[in-house]
């Protein structure tokens, strides 16, 4: 099923065909033991009751799709204790911290991100300014501008 251009058409269609008529589907852990790799980055944000967020988070989640990857949402409702659990909790689930970015705009949301491990990437809109969030990977003046970092982030 990984590589279908390995086998014969005969060995092909067979395995299609078995695929159909038991419904399979692939085991997200057994993909993950033979990648080693999940495939999985993970989003934590404040809040879904900001419009921004939401913008923010499809933008991330149609980068995340072009690249194969899931994207898990977690909201932490302006906390930081529950920022970090929800990090915690996400690598603990297979998220790759690797290739996982925090989005924020704050220094705080830099310091979180540099203690969890993860890359940082700064937005110039809202409550700090793009000159305090200088240590940033890089800062965003839009989202459309999202997927360009992360392919520098992700060295693509």
């Amino acid at each position: 099923l990984n590589t279908p251009d390995l086998v014969r058409e005969t060995t092909k269609a067979r395995v299609t065909q078995a695929v159909a008529e038991t419904g399979y589907t692939p085991h997200f852990a057994g993909r993950a033991l033979a990648l080693n790799r999940t495939l999985t980055v993970g989003a934590v944000i404040p809040t879904l009751n900001n419009a921004i967020f939401a913008a923010g988070v499809n933008a991330f989640e149609a980068a995340c799709q072009r690249r194969g990857y899931t994207l898990p949402l977690s909201v932490s409702n302006y906390d930081p204790a529950a920022e970090h659990a929800n990090i915690v909790a996400m690598t603990e689930a297979g998220v790759e911290a690797g290739q996982t970015v925090m989005i924020g705009d704050t220094t705080f949301d830099m310091q979180m991100a540099g203690a969890a491990g993860v890359d940082f990437v700064g937005v110039d809109w809202g409550y700090h300014p793009a000159t305090a969030l200088q240590d940033a990977q890089t800062v965003l003046t839009d989202f459309g501008e999202l997927d360009a970092a992360l392919a520098e982030i992700w060295k693509e």
